[in-house]
């Protein structure tokens, strides 16, 4: 995981028989500071590289497979075409709000209103634009420097942790949302997600997204069955249905 072949922007997975008696296969995420309970870009990439190695049968035009991650069961449905995988959708563990609208006092930033959620890693929201980011990419180093000093005053002035496994504990990523629009296809938004080391995710982030969701739910902004679009800085795009 460190230079010259590896970086604080490198994950890695390691695959193991599960514990799980439901599952086809475990696995340990490695992030460069810890081992989070569930990462939705590391799942993605797991089942990707077990069905194009062989590891696991692929059957097209979609495969169903259960990974034992350490925060639960993950159903994972893969679409599969020409023995490459295309896209890959799985359920999350069970997200939920742990506080709304607590006040953070954050060195250099004064009070910050935050939301926490837990949607498989521990996280801190904040509304981008009451911050005057508006998601750009030239914002990033930014929006990394605020980040990391919200998260140290989250941990350092509330005790955030997991209800059923005390393990589980403390803001491991900060999530700058973005305005939520509503189409008729889609609630549609956008989000930055300063991660581990104090980096920006170049991805929209499959726990951070459904933590958003779990947000969204309890302020009444979306309803069950409705599809969320959640975009990342770099413009690509995770889908939901809640």
């Amino acid at each position: 995981m460190l230079e010259p072949r590896g970086g604080p922007f490198h994950n890695a997975n390691i695959l193991l028989p599960p514990s799980n008696p439901e599952a086809d296969m475990g696995f340990v995420i490695l992030e460069s500071t810890e081992y989070p309970p569930m990462s939705g870009s590391n799942t993605i990439c797991v089942a990707t590289v077990l069905l194009e190695t062989g590891l696991i049968q692929m059957k097209e035009p979609y495969t169903k497979l259960a990974l034992d991650a350490p925060g639960g069961l993950i159903h994972v449905n893969c679409k599969c075409e020409n023995r490459k995988v295309k896209q890959v959708e799985f359920v999350n563990v069970p997200a939920f709000v742990i506080n709304l609208d607590s006040e953070v006092d954050t060195p250099g930033y004064g009070s910050i209103k935050v939301d926490t959620s837990y949607g498989g890693m521990m996280f801190a929201h904040v509304k981008a634009e009451e911050l005057g980011f508006q998601i750009l990419p030239e914002e990033a180093h930014k929006m990394c420097l605020m980040g990391q000093k919200i998260k140290k005053a989250v941990n350092d002035q509330y005790i955030i942790q997991h209800p059923l496994n005390s393990k589980i504990s403390g803001i491991s990523n900060v999530i700058f949302e973005g305005c939520i629009e509503r189409r008729e296809s889609a609630v549609i938004s956008k989000n930055a997600t300063v991660v581990l080391h104090g980096r920006m995710d170049r991805s929209p982030c499959g726990t951070g997204t459904s933590g958003r969701l779990a947000v969204m739910e309890k302020r009444g902004i979306i309803q069950k069955e409705e599809k969320f679009e959640n975009y990342s800085i770099t413009g690509t795009k995770f889908s939901v249905v809640f």
